[in-house]
């Protein structure tokens, strides 16, 4: 069973992660406000913090294959939040910058 404290340090652990999910977030926005002559400049930040924002799950990945027994619940739904996540941050990114390069 989690305990208090083992779910306030997992919690604490994926902090840098929401931040650079946030990161990543603003970085798009920007880019879809960006005027064209920017938008390239907008668009490799954006690209760089959702790479961020993967790597940031890679470890999630590497810290789910230490999990034990009891954690392995809890670390495979923020894997898949993250997931889901992280496909939306590429997805709208690529969709930003397909629709400004025509």
């Amino acid at each position: 069973m989690l305990t208090y404290i083992s779910i306030l340090t997992n919690l604490f652990s994926l902090l840098p992660s929401q931040a650079l999910f946030d990161e990543a977030n603003a970085c798009i926005a920007d880019c879809e406000e960006a005027a064209a002559e920017s938008l390239h400049e907008e668009g490799n930040t954006a690209k760089e913090a959702v790479d961020q924002a993967f790597a940031a799950y890679i470890d999630l990945l590497e810290d789910l294959r230490r999990a034990n027994d009891t954690q392995e619940d809890y670390y495979r739904d923020v894997r898949e939040q993250n997931a889901t996540r992280l496909k939306l941050l590429r997805r709208e990114l690529d969709a930003i910058m397909q629709t400004n390069t025509r």
